[in-house]
């Protein structure tokens, strides 16, 4: 992690806010927080394995991805926040999300559907754009085009690069 932002802690959910860092397990069982990709670009979407678009959304994901990686440093992340009844998501959902859709990037662990509660989420799926200091520069309550989400990560690349980490 870089050291300038070892005590980042985020004030918001709102557009112009940073958005509220939090510790969750991904899909491997790996503690995961946002401050540790800051200085990426990131997509971070709140998502449930009953929603339509949620699902379209993950289809698309590993080839959005690979794309976003290709204008520079970027990641994707999603919040599994609910099973397919609606239900708080569990560690077997976010294990099948990410097997189902051959996902690579960080697949979250919403436990008890705490973090929904702090961003405040009222609809599926809820998606940010965040720059690389951590700052939402859009929240989208639907699911955007893929063209909104290539289109954000090559003018964020662009405005930010001075704060980019080097790709990996």
């Amino acid at each position: 992690m870089l050291p300038e932002y070892l005590e980042y802690e985020g004030n918001g959910v709102n557009q112009g806010d940073y958005l509220h860092n939090f510790n969750l397990r991904d899909q491997h069982g790996k503690d995961t927080c946002l401050s540790q990709f800051l200085g990426n670009v990131l997509i971070v979407d709140a998502s449930t394995r009953w929603c339509q678009p949620c699902n379209e959304a993950a289809a698309e994901s590993a080839e959005l991805w690979e794309e976003m990686k290709q204008i520079g440093s970027s990641w994707i992340m999603t919040l599994m926040v609910q099973d397919f009844s609606g239900l708080p998501a569990t560690s077997s959902d976010v294990e099948e999300w990410a097997e189902d859709y051959d996902i690579l990037y960080p697949v979250l662990l919403d436990h008890n559907e705490e973090t929904r509660a702090t961003w405040e989420v009222t609809s599926f799926p809820l998606f940010f754009f965040i720059a690389p200091t951590g700052e939402i520069v859009r929240r989208i309550e639907q699911r955007p085009p893929e063209a909104d989400i290539l289109s954000f990560v090559a003018e964020a690349v662009e405005q930010w690069a001075s704060d980019l980490r080097p790709q990996e």
